[in-house]
């Protein structure tokens, strides 16, 4: 009974968790960017351009790394640590998160631009008209 007693305490202490919130967000990442691939082979493959293909695969690093810096996150706010050393490091993690996201949308807006300038899709909706 005494064992019992004493596994549960220590599985009550925050930092024995830490180590699996950080490899749970890597799992996650990992297991996102395998998602990602299982959905652009089995639904967007159909398609006949290939810009779906490049976004998917632009947004596959980052939404991997937005993940673990969620862990990391969420690691961080487990501590207990002091106001002086927490906001700091919840600042970067932000800071990094936001930069990762900002890079994803604009390598995403690039594809997008380099996709339709190529195109002849996007003059479809441009019919000659007869003369009146």
């Amino acid at each position: 009974m005494e064992f019992i007693e004493r596994t549960f305490t220590t599985f009550q202490n925050p930092y024995i968790h830490l180590p699996a919130i950080l490899i749970t967000s890597i799992v996650l990442a990992r297991l996102s960017a395998t998602i990602l691939d299982l959905v652009s082979k089995l639904f967007i493959s159909r398609t006949r351009t290939h810009y779906d293909d490049k976004v998917l695969s632009v947004l596959k690093k980052p939404l991997a790394a937005s993940i673990f810096l969620g862990g990391l996150w969420l690691m961080l706010s487990m501590c207990d640590l002091e106001s002086g050393v927490y906001k700091p490091i919840a600042g970067v993690l932000q800071t990094a998160l936001l930069f990762i996201s900002a890079l994803a949308a604009t390598q995403v807006a690039m594809e997008t631009i380099e996709h339709f300038s190529h195109s002849k899709e996007h003059y479809v909706f441009i019919q000659p008209q007869s003369k009146p």
